[in-house]
């Protein structure tokens, strides 16, 4: 496999990338973080010493070339991975180096790119969105650059065109967006803890769940998402009060260090802030944190059935615990109601929503 990182500071991935059995490492950079270190911390650096001091210490053979990404156009040689990393966003033409990119990438190759900005309620639309001077709102900051979401992405190269005009996606066939996680270890600094605290005070910490000690902090729902949680909510508290239980949304199963928030849950009293166990979950699928992770879960805590609802595919899977596993089910044994049944009573668009309010 041949390997070109573009960005490469010191070289962290491309010297991994020959670490692990890469036949040929090109990793180029136009040394501009010299400027950015003398500007902060007032030391000045010389190009490449970084990389060339490691390189010697693994007696490695990448090739370090001091170039400019959008010089890359100069190459003859294509590659099968390309790696950008924490530079997409730094450029004045994104989408202009997602095509040079491309071309420095055989067909059927991959470009992973880390950037940020990429809103996980814009999976949908563009990769990048271009603005002209002087229209970055606040209404498409968090979308375009304003938010702290960090996202990485593989691109695969589409065969070549007939057509060479540049299309909005770069020429890429298929583009994948994931998020990144961020562990902050403790002790927690104060901005952080300032930051919980202010979450608590604005109720904004209602499906914030604690994964074995670790903080899962999750952003607000998306109106498609609260209007189904509502409807799911009118649908099951009469069929749940029929059977002597509630039906409640934002309620905790497990304990205070340990546990995770359900879109619904149906609970036989008592109900209390932190339930053991309960008699139905209902996960909305959203791809930040998808459901199935949570399966061991709810099987651990002995939660009789889990209901998971894709609003994209317009599915109902019902699930039944049965000797510490899920399987799935035609017919609640909970309350009287199926899969096929409240999927046909789900009003799956309740009102138009634009793409980015998804």
């Amino acid at each position: 496999m041949s390997v070109l990182d573009v960005g490469c500071f010191d070289g962290f991935y491309a010297f991994l990338a020959e670490r692990r059995a890469a036949e040929h490492v090109v990793a180029i950079d136009n040394e501009q973080y010299r400027l950015w270190v003398a500007s902060r911390w007032g030391v000045e650096l010389r190009g490449g010493e970084g990389f060339r001091a490691v390189h010697r210490l693994l007696r490695s053979a990448v090739e370090y070339r001091r170039m400019d990404a959008f010089a890359l156009d100069g190459l003859e040689e294509r590659f099968d991975l390309v790696y950008c990393f924490g530079i997409l966003h730094r450029v004045e033409n994104p989408l202009g180096l997602l095509r040079v990119l491309r071309g420095r990438t055989v067909s059927g190759g991959m470009v992973l790119v880390e950037t940020y900005g990429i809103s996980p309620e814009d999976r949908n639309d563009p990769a990048i969105r271009i603005f002209e001077p002087r229209r970055f709102t606040r209404a498409t900051s968090s979308s375009t650059g304003g938010s702290a979401t960090m996202a990485c992405g593989g691109l695969r190269r589409s065969p070549a065109r007939r057509d060479q005009s540049a299309p909005r996606d770069g020429g890429f066939r298929r583009i994948r967006c994931r998020l990144m996680p961020t562990l902050i270890p403790d002790p927690l600094p104060a901005e952080v803890e300032a930051l919980l605290q202010r979450r608590r005070e604005w109720g904004a910490d209602h499906h914030d769940e604690v994964w074995e000690g670790v903080l899962h902090m999750s952003p607000p729902p998306s109106p498609r998402h609260e209007l189904l949680v509502t409807q799911l909510i009118t649908l099951l508290q009469p069929l749940a009060k029929a059977k002597g239980m509630a039906a409640l949304g934002a309620a905790g199963i497990g304990v205070t260090d340990d546990h995770r928030v359900p879109d619904l849950t149906l609970l036989r009293p008592p109900a209390v802030q932190w339930n053991p166990t309960a008699a139905l979950a209902v996960e909305v699928l959203s791809w930040r944190e998808p459901a199935d992770k949570k399966l061991g879960f709810y099987a651990a805590h002995d939660v009789d059935e889990l209901v998971i609802i894709n609003p994209d595919q317009r599915t109902v899977r019902w699930l039944e615990l049965r000797e510490g596993a899920y399987e799935p089910v035609q017919r609640s044994g909970v309350i009287d109601l199926g899969p096929a049944e409240l999927a046909d009573r789900i009003d799956w668009d309740p009102f138009p929503v634009e793409p980015e309010d998804r």
